[in-house]
């Protein structure tokens, strides 16, 4: 099985900028938590940049050039300039008839080791271990907050950071997937599903949060969606969903349903990372989410979360 893997991106579009060349740019999107899907046979390590194909370029230089031809539009590379967070560089670019400039910020994507023990690991124990050593490396690269930053803010980023790795296993893996990236339910433990690609065991796999979300920005910017933001589009579709971060089926060559859950876990970056972090509620129910995931799909054991400091 190969489904797309997803990865973090952030940007500075007109809304966010207002300057005149960015006025005059095509959207990108308004959202600033967007899954980009990503084409298997570009996996690896390299730059890459919001709104492209998923290309991966070998270094920043390429990566920023690319974001500038996107446009299609005669942009030119401005310059670019180191961030705050560690993986990233600030990519500007301008139109020659333009004083100001329009930014985007450029993601490094580095070596999978995490993934690759995730889509390895047999049994509860090993996917556990596997699942906090990515939550640690994901509060290593954001880091904690300094100036402006909150620790909403970055406890966004490294959440979007851990899901990208669990994207990138479940693609990694052979066979029946044993785990699955943040799946879509009901409050009765029914999926969202989908074909499963290829025909592949078992036949029906469930829909993931980032696929959705994606949906539903297409669905925005096709202009007949009839919200008035990319926000609300993308609210309306996750309506009445459940989406644990991530779901261990009990039978990997059955459906992923209620009863077919051995265990659900999703992850949690407080602030300090030694902090212990509650449980959100859930948006498909007016219950924690703990309490939401176990009574919808009634795992082996009761969901868990997975934090960096264990």
């Amino acid at each position: 099985m190969r489904p797309r893997a997803f990865v973090w991106l952030l940007g500075c579009f007109a809304s966010a900028c207002g300057t005149p060349l960015e006025a005059s740019l095509p959207s990108r999107t308004e959202a600033q938590a967007v899954y980009l899907a990503l084409a298997g046979a570009n996996a690896g390590p390299g730059w890459t940049f919001n709104g492209g194909d998923g290309t991966r370029f070998p270094d920043a230089n390429a990566a920023c050039s690319a974001f500038a031809d996107s446009y299609g539009q005669g942009l030119s590379v401005d310059r670019l300039e180191s961030t705050a967070t560690a993986g990233t560089k600030r990519c500007w670019v301008k139109a020659a008839q333009d004083k100001t400039a329009t930014q985007m910020t450029l993601v490094q994507l580095e070596g999978e080791d995490n993934a690759v023990a995730l889509a390895d690991a047999s049994g509860l124990g090993p996917i556990e271990a596997a699942l906090t050593d990515i939550a640690k490396a994901c509060e290593s690269e954001v880091g904690q907050p300094t100036g402006p930053q909150t620790c909403a803010e970055l406890g966004r980023k490294k959440h979007q950071c851990a899901m990208a790795q669990i994207d990138r296993a479940v693609e990694l893996q052979d066979g029946p997937p044993s785990v699955y990236g943040a799946p879509a339910f009901d409050r009765f433990g029914n999926m969202f599903g989908k074909l499963n690609p290829e025909g592949a065991t078992p036949p029906r796999i469930p829909r993931s949060e980032g696929a959705i979300e994606s949906e539903a920005i297409g669905f925005f910017q096709s202009g007949n969606s009839g919200y008035a933001s990319v926000g609300e589009a993308i609210a309306a579709a996750k309506r009445g969903k459940l989406f644990p971060d991530v779901v261990v089926p009990a039978d990997p060559a059955q459906r992923l349903e209620r009863g077919n859950a051995a265990a659900i876990y999703d992850f949690k970056f407080p602030c300090p990372p030694d902090k212990k972090a509650p449980w959100g509620y859930s948006h498909g129910s007016r219950k924690r989410q703990d309490r939401a995931y176990d009574d919808a799909l009634q795992p082996g054991q009761g969901a868990k979360r997975i934090q960096p400091g264990g």
